[in-house]
């Protein structure tokens, strides 16, 4: 049976976290994030080194995630298509910082890092989870002040350019892996009230099967 790859994109708040538990507690479908594998292999754990090195970091990284793949045959991959680098690498290390709006964003994945993609049989879907930025919002205040977690950012400025490049680099990044891959891509809309209907969406197009 061929290996299957689900890369799970979307903005922080949009419900990929929760998506990827409920797909692991239903399916044993476990769950990783790229950035840290990045985070693992940087051996000092110094922001600057992710900073500067993170195409030969993230092609470093894919390769592992792809190996571990071999061994479970099924996971899927939490993952930001587009990256503030540094922004991101301290929110994944759990480090306060000031966010600057005006960071550039990076694509997550290009250039040499899809061409790992090529060199393993797997089926790949890429699924970018969407909703609209005022939910994102809303979810994002919510958690705050439940304290689940310190919210990526509560400026309604810059959760539209997160999810403005997050759309942007999603399909472009389809476009180019298609080159080595022949990735199914979807956009899934997650609706807070329709949580079940975007799970049954999910397992359709991945070819999940029954539940454990």
């Amino acid at each position: 049976m061929t290996n299957k790859l689900i890369l799970m994109g979307g903005i922080s708040a949009v419900g990929k976290s929760e998506i990827c538990k409920h797909l692991e507690s239903s399916y044993n479908i476990k769950n990783r994030r790229l950035h840290n594998y990045v985070i693992n292999i940087t051996k000092e754990r110094r922001i600057e080194n992710m900073l500067t090195m993170w195409d030969e970091l993230s092609q470093e990284a894919m390769r592992i995630m792809l190996r571990d793949l071999e061994r479970e045959k099924t996971f899927t991959c939490d993952i930001h298509f587009a990256v503030q680098t540094q922004f991101d690498t301290m929110y994944a290390l759990r480090r306060d910082i000031v966010e600057d709006i005006n960071e550039p964003y990076t694509k997550g994945i290009e250039g040499d890092v899809l061409k790992v993609f090529g060199l393993y049989e797997l089926s790949l879907y890429m699924l970018l989870i969407h909703t609209i930025p005022e939910e994102i919002l809303m979810r994002r205040i919510r958690d705050s002040e439940k304290g689940i977690k310190k919210p990526r950012s509560l400026s309604p400025e810059s959760i539209r350019k997160e999810d403005f490049y997050e759309t942007k680099y999603f399909h472009e990044i389809a476009e180019s892996l298609a080159k080595y891959t022949h990735p199914n891509v979807h956009v899934i809309n997650n609706i807070n009230d329709r949580f079940d209907r975007t799970i049954e969406q999910i397992v359709s197009i991945c070819g999940l099967g029954d539940k454990q």
